[in-house]
């Protein structure tokens, strides 16, 4: 302890006599600067790199062999030997001392930007470690690899990998720790769902429920709530567990379950409105809770006009199936694409009975290759005895193809639009019925045959879901009005247009009818929540009847009643509703944004602004319920099948909660990637990059 004081009392003397000696020295200073430092004078049991930003401003030099710092500006000298001096006198110097104030409107640190403290933790290693399994979809076995154990040894010397035990519970604590993050946000937001069953490889049911809805900064979300096991697809089955799901979830402002067109579902959504028929934040008594999936619909519209007995698809599809049986014959039928100088980067795909659009992929994927079948017909014999009791493809059959890809291009347009589910799809789905209906209409007066044949199917599935009143949703057609470039009018004139103009008129008086009521029913939920902040400032009458020059109380109840009146009546005369309706529509322009207009709009229509929000928010298809499955795929592969259903259900909760971007990837996109990675394997051939005859394994460029 005595050798600190003396060492506190040196230090201060040693700056009293520095402080005391400038003004003496001020004149040598500007005449002869200090002597350098050599390297080894600079050396101390402190000896290192100036690290401190300080020295941006100081200069160091000797005087009388002790070494000192020189301000950059006004030239003040301070003692400075790193052995028994820091830096605290130079950074006083530079705040409250220099005369130029080379400090002045900085917040200047000792440790700053240029220097960022760097601090290991074993926790947010963990915790790192457990996310980047769980948005990367990675086994948990993976930590244990050779590979990125030496990798994570280069990222971080003192990082020791966990196991994968480890590793499993940390990502179910980061699932644990989100949960509730997840249940305050929903608390104050009405939700709409969507949801869909589907039997993984472990044999096992799984149901998916997503929430949609649009945050207050009106931004589109969604997140997945549950990814549960179910007993069986039964409706009541279902419903029963999505009522357990949403009473996990504090959830009582359910507003529409969007499902596919699957009988059990009926049940489903029949259960859900006796369940939650009472619920507080319910409207209308479940009135719209029913939505059906849009692309679920088309995908039943054009698999009706498939069906229709077609020899050239047959045909085609037979071609293709034989050039995919085996790695022989897709090479034979390469190089005929080769020698007819074909350079398209498509690949042959096999359709799915299932999915009318994996038929049109491979239609239109096959069709680019006519001339390679063509030479394929002629070269190789199989390939003609592949074909029982026909020919192979014709240019008659091909151009049918052609026919029949150009009419349903419009639907698969549609599908791939549908399909973006961070977009709005509630208020686009109209115009997409709309140019569905008149290219039907169109194709069935067509002279082919075919064609006509199959847009007649086709239409009277269409009929079906969104022609008969039991099938629609008028909030699908609510959310057309909602669109301040259309409105009423818009919708008005194309139902007549579709249904004529009697039913037209009829159905559009039945929409405006339901969007009234919605309204008010948000109007009364907006009223009593404002009355119940009010409290008391509507006072009542005081009444005194003892006083000879009081006002007569009868009247003063009966103004009371008139000014009531008059409020109710201007209100109901003028409100929010009929201002927007009556409000001029906005231009159509590609930079206009639904979302935007009602953000900005939101202080003009404060009711309707709620409605809006609500109603955008509405999925109309089961994409995002979808998606999950596939994400389940990849998570539940055949070496993961001894997962729990709670650990699977983690993951990909988790995976949702955790991760920013919601990209996917289509399946003509997947294809191209898949072109690409054949490529890059015939480059490496052809440049025949291996010596001594090694083998490369190209199977690691086939995804």
């Amino acid at each position: 302890m005595h050798k600190r004081l003396l060492e506190a009392k040196k230090r201060k003397r040693s700056i009293s006599s520095v402080h005391t000696s400038n003004s003496v020295h001020l004149d040598t200073q500007l005449t002869s600067s200090p002597t350098p430092v050599s390297p080894v004078q600079k050396r101390s049991k402190r000896v290192g790199s100036k690290k401190s930003l300080v020295w941006k401003h100081f200069d160091t030099g000797l005087r009388d062999q002790d070494p000192v710092a020189v301000c950059k500006y006004c030239g003040q000298v301070y003692a400075y030997d790193r052995s028994t001096h820091g830096t605290s006198t130079l950074w006083y110097h530079l705040r409250s001392l220099c005369p130029q104030e080379p400090l002045k409107g900085q917040d200047m640190q000792r440790k700053g930007q240029g220097t960022p403290k760097q601090s290991y933790s074993i926790e947010d290693c963990h915790k790192a470690l457990a996310e980047m399994v769980i948005i990367d979809e990675m086994p948990f076995r993976s930590v244990e690899g050779e590979g990125f154990r030496r990798y994570s040894k280069v990222l971080q010397p003192r990082f020791d990998p966990p196991s994968r035990i480890t590793v499993a519970r940390d990502c179910i604590q980061r699932y644990i720790e989100e949960k509730p993050k997840l249940k305050k946000i929903l608390k104050n937001h009405r939700i709409c769902l969507t949801t869909d069953t589907w039997t993984s490889k472990q044999n096992l049911n799984y149901m998916s429920l997503t929430a949609h809805w649009i945050d207050d900064h009106w931004k589109l979300q969604k997140r997945i709530l549950n990814f549960c096991s179910v007993a069986d697809h039964k409706g009541e089955t279902l419903g029963k567990r999505v009522e357990e799901c949403l009473l996990d979830w504090r959830i009582d402002c359910l507003f529409t379950v969007t499902v596919d067109n699957a009988s059990s579902n009926d049940k489903l959504i029949e259960y859900l409105k006796g369940a939650c028929e009472d619920w507080n934040g319910v409207v209308l008594k479940n009135k719209f809770l029913h939505v059906r999936c849009c692309v679920h619909i088309v995908n039943l519209v054009v698999k009706s006009g498939l069906e229709e007995h077609n020899h050239s698809i047959e045909k085609i599809r037979t071609a293709v199936k034989f050039v995919r049986s085996s790695p022989s014959r897709l090479k034979i039928f390469k190089k005929c694409a080769e020698l007819e100088k074909i350079s398209s980067r498509s690949l042959l795909t096999l359709d799915l009975e299932t999915r009318w659009n994996a038929t049109y992929l491979m239609l239109e994927n096959a069709e680019k290759f006519e001339k390679a079948f063509a030479r394929l017909a002629k070269v190789c014999r199989p390939f003609r005895e592949y074909f029982t009791n026909r020919d192979p493809p014709d240019p008659d059959d091909w151009q049918s193809a052609r026919r029949i890809l150009c009419f349903l291009k419009l639907f698969e347009k549609v599908t791939n639009r549908l399909s973006a589910s961070l977009h709005v799809t509630s208020s686009i789905v109209f115009h997409d019925i709309r140019l569905m209906h008149a290219k039907l209409i169109e194709i069935a007066g067509e002279e082919d045959p075919t064609l006509s044949s199959m847009a007649y199917h086709m239409k009277l599935k269409f009929d079906k879901y969104w022609k008969h009143e039991g099938n629609l949703n008028y909030l699908l057609f609510i959310a057309v009005i909602l669109d301040p470039r259309y409105k009423l009018q818009y919708l008005g004139f194309c139902l007549e247009l579709m249904y004529g103009p009697d039913e037209g008129k009829e159905l559009t008086e039945k929409i405006e009818s339901a969007l009234n009521e919605l309204f008010g029913c948000f109007v009364e939920t907006v009223n009593a929540s404002s009355s119940r902040n009010r409290g008391s400032n509507q006072y009542p009458v005081h009444i005194n009847v003892d006083e000879e020059d009081e006002e007569n109380p009868w009247d003063m109840l009966a103004s009371q009643f008139e000014r009531h009146m008059e409020e109710v009546e201007s209100e109901s005369n003028d409100s929010e509703l009929s201002k927007y309706l009556a409000d001029k529509r906005e231009k159509r322009t590609k930079e206009f944004d639904i979302l935007d207009y009602w953000k900005v709009s939101s202080n003009k229509y404060l009711v309707l602004s709620l409605l809006a929000k609500d109603v955008l928010a509405v999925p109309a298809l089961t994409v995002p319920s979808e998606s999950a499955f596939s994400t389940g795929g990849r998570i539940i592969h055949p070496l993961r099948c001894s997962l729990s259903t709670h650990t699977v259900e983690a993951l990909i909760c988790a995976q949702s909660w955790l991760q920013i971007s919601q990209s996917k990837m289509s399946a003509r996109e997947a294809a191209e990637e898949i072109q690409t990675y054949e490529e890059i394997r015939e480059e490496f051939l052809s440049k025949d990059c291996v010596d001594n005859q090694q083998q490369i394994d190209f199977t690691l460029f086939e995804g």
